[in-house]
């Protein structure tokens, strides 16, 4: 389950989509390579993730 913290944070930034990752901890960019391929790609096209979008793929 998401926490109220992470919810009411990205509800504050306007065009925001909370990235979900299943495992432990936040700061995933540097180990996770599905959650670094899409904030990379977030960054250098503009687009987000399509809302819920979970990254889960083996390895990352």
């Amino acid at each position: 389950m998401v926490g109220a913290h992470r919810l009411n944070a990205a509800d504050q930034i306007e065009g925001s989509v909370l990235l979900h990752h299943d495992g432990v901890g936040h700061g995933q960019h540097y180990h996770s390579p599905c959650v670094t391929d899409h904030v990379n790609d977030s960054v250098t096209t503009l687009r987000t993730p399509e809302p819920d979008t979970t990254a889960n793929r083996p390895g990352g």
